[in-house]
């Protein structure tokens, strides 16, 4: 993130009572809203911010996986942060050993053996 994203937020979130965080990303789409002491910011205001957001929780934007959640943010002077709690769902190989000898990931039934993910994410992200 640019310096002068840092400074555009760090005295927003400074300033403001709340600076709030939503998503209900998957399934093709990706949309994030932020609202400033409850009133929603505009898309071509926020899209700076939103895209870094995004990018450092790794939101979904095709596929099966969905995530919806939100959280605030936070600015100590320095470091723009976010404190969020999320749903992800959605399938999952993790279980699946794609370095076994004779693993073909051409002919793998992926479907067949997927698992399915459902769970709750508190945390707290440096955004820069």
């Amino acid at each position: 993130m640019n310096q002068e994203l840092i400074e555009k937020w760090g005295k927003i979130v400074s300033s403001a009572k709340k600076v709030e965080v939503s998503w209900d990303a998957g399934g093709d789409e990706t949309p994030v809203w932020i609202d400033v002491d409850g009133e929603r910011v505009a898309w071509k205001e926020s899209q700076g911010i939103v895209d870094v957001i995004i990018e450092n929780l790794q939101l979904p934007n095709a596929g099966e996986e969905y995530s919806e959640g939100g959280g605030v943010l936070l600015f100590d002077g320095e470091t723009l942060s976010l404190r969020y709690k999320t749903r992800v769902t959605g399938p999952t190989w993790d279980h699946i050993d794609t370095e076994a000898e004779g693993f073909d990931p051409e002919t793998f039934d992926w479907d067949a053996n997927s698992g399915f993910r459902d769970e709750e994410v508190s945390d707290e992200v440096e955004l820069y």
